[in-house]
């Protein structure tokens, strides 16, 4: 697998990963495999060069539109992308969301 497929999978998987100094870490653990944590051993400096060259400085940041289509800026430079949520979630809010001209108090 490529450094490229691992992390493409990661995110199909809903696993956060993130760099630590030269280590890798991810979270939920259990929904990395064992050959999936393989194939981060086997590209883990690929890996870690594409994590840190894309300039992310925390959580949910990423480095822009020209570089990927879900962001949003939240200030000159910074580019945040919102929370996953599921199709349930989507219905609640929609369910939820006030109705024009009656506004959250």
């Amino acid at each position: 697998m490529t450094a490229t497929e691992i992390l493409t999978e990661l995110e199909r998987r809903g696993v956060h990963l993130e760099v630590a100094g030269d280590k890798l870490r991810w979270r939920p653990k259990e929904a990395v495999t064992p050959d999936l944590v393989e194939a981060l051993k086997q590209s883990k400096a690929e890996i870690i060069s594409t994590l840190t060259g894309s300039k992310t400085t925390g959580l949910g940041q990423c480095p822009g539109p020209e570089r990927c289509g879900g962001c949003y800026q939240v200030s000159p430079g910074i580019h945040l992308h919102p929370p996953r949520v599921s199709e349930e979630w989507k219905a609640w809010l929609t369910k939820w969301q006030p109705k024009k001209g009656n506004p959250i108090q």
